[in-house]
């Protein structure tokens, strides 16, 4: 099977019997072929029996429930693993979502650009919590009150937002 999206364009164009483009009106029928393939996704996504897996993500990345799936395991049920409490378990959290943060920046898996934004804000809010789980860890009893005011102000400024 071709990976060459020019065939799907061609053979859609030979289908719609519109005349061949010979100059820049091609990008018109490139931007209408474009609009056609996401409409017969909807379609798709909407009557297939697994749509509640499919429905909230583009054509390109229909695989990423199964992204998704992974990383809840891995900040989950993998972390348990390592000692309960442990720096490790807070390091590979935080380790696990900036991973996470990148590939939902680099995807950009859902339909709607407003989901992908509140996703990444999502992702940076639990990054937040979780690096302020190990700011909590630090011995701060030797620092001054007013530094430990300002953490606590930091960390409600971390996580009261989310």
């Amino acid at each position: 099977r071709s990976i060459d999206k020019t065939d799907g364009f061609a053979k859609w164009l030979k289908e719609s019997n519109k005349p061949r483009p010979e100059s820049a009106a091609s990008l018109l029928q490139l931007e209408e072929y474009i609009k056609d393939q996401e409409k017969r996704w909807e379609d798709i996504s909407e009557a297939h029996m697994l749509s509640f897996l499919l429905g909230s993500w583009e054509q390109r990345v229909y695989w990423w429930e199964v992204f998704e799936v992974i990383r809840r395991l891995l900040l989950s049920g993998v972390l348990v693993l390592f000692g309960p409490g442990s720096a490790i378990q807070s390091a590979m959290s935080i380790l696990i979502c900036l991973l996470s943060i990148k590939a939902y920046s680099l995807y950009a898996p859902f339909r709607e650009d407003a989901d992908d934004y509140l996703q990444e804000v999502t992702q940076w809010q639990l990054f937040m919590v979780l690096f302020a789980a190990i700011l909590i860890k630090l011995d701060i009893s030797g620092d001054s009150a007013t530094d430990q005011r300002y953490l606590g102000w930091l960390l409600i400024a971390f996580v009261v937002p989310g």
